[in-house]
């Protein structure tokens, strides 16, 4: 693979895939400290919201409640309180207007520190606890640059590829996981969790989310696919109108790919997220084991969630 074509793919993967693929070593020499932003509290105002799963907004990525999943013991997941997504910041002042009466009240953003700076949020919908961390996702260009290299190289390859680097997502990950159940834990608002592609990084807070509250399994795998559906005909698989010579090089490279290439960097696949899974049970005999000991959630605590976040 020539120098162009490597760079121009590698650009078009940071847009499309970006917190698909950090690897077990790329937490070296990375700052994992909180940037926690605090505001002037509020209360919380009970109103009566639309429970809707993907929230209709003209600039949004992937934004969706979690609420209205069952539990196995036969309660429900409550609307409005717990929101994932992709990156906002394409919100348009209709969409904040929309927002304002969820009264979301914690933002924490998993992106990396240039993933931030590239696109910075400017949250217009009340004021906020905006929670991120200076770090950057590691070597991914490489790895990816390695698989795509190959003579031949198709969908089945960066499945593998990606079924890693999950395993080092969860490594890079776990101390933001645990920042965000320690906020839930203490505060009752509701909160949204989000990165770039709201698929990855913010698939796994969500996956962990939900299973903490005692959501099956098979549910929590549905949940993690619907990225695919949502995201499909996104901006993120569009040229911009006003794109430059650079991003038209990417995209007319990114356009001869196989199809099921592209779905694939776009997208993701169940495989993912058993990765994931796997190396929490590796580390700690369960993903609850993860969620007590990783995130330090003990039974009381576990408890407090279920009572707030269910009906």
């Amino acid at each position: 693979m020539n120098t162009f074509v490597s760079n121009t793919l590698m650009a078009a993967i940071a847009a499309l895939m970006l917190g698909g693929c950090a690897t077990s070593d790329s937490m070296n020499g990375n700052a994992l400290s909180a940037n926690a932003a605090p505001v002037q509290a509020r209360a919380t105002v009970e109103a009566e919201i639309p429970h809707t799963r993907l929230l209709p907004l003209e600039g949004g990525r992937n934004f969706r409640d979690l609420g209205g999943y069952k539990t196995t013991d036969g309660k429900e997941v409550k609307w409005g309180k717990l929101y994932r997504s992709g990156v906002l910041a394409h919100l348009t002042r209709g969409d904040y207007d929309y927002l304002q009466e969820r009264d979301i009240a914690t933002i924490v953003d998993f992106r990396s520190s240039s993933e931030r700076e590239n696109e910075p949020t400017r949250w217009a919908a009340g004021n906020v606890i905006a929670m991120n961390w200076d770090y950057e996702m590691g070597n991914w260009e490489q790895e990816f640059a390695k698989v795509l290299a190959k003579p031949g190289f198709g969908k089945q390859d960066l499945v593998a590829m990606m079924d890693q680097g999950y395993v080092g997502l969860v490594q890079q990950q776990t101390p933001h996981y645990r920042a965000m159940f320690q906020q839930m834990i203490s505060h009752d608002e509701p909160l949204l969790f989000h990165c770039t592609a709201g698929k990855d990084r913010t698939g796994i807070g969500a996956a962990l989310i939900l299973t903490a509250l005692g959501v099956d399994r098979e549910t929590v795998k549905q949940d993690y696919l619907l990225s695919n559906e949502y995201l499909k005909n996104s901006e993120m698989l569009t040229l911009p109108a006003d794109a430059t010579e650079k991003e038209k090089r990417m995209f007319a490279f990114f356009s001869q790919l196989p199809e099921d290439v592209r779905g694939v960097l776009a997208g993701v696949e169940a495989s993912w997220l058993d990765s994931a899974f796997a190396e929490m049970e590796r580390q700690h005999g369960s993903v609850e084991g993860y969620i007590e000991h990783a995130l330090d959630v003990d039974a009381g605590e576990l408890a407090l969630l279920k009572a707030r976040y269910l009906q």
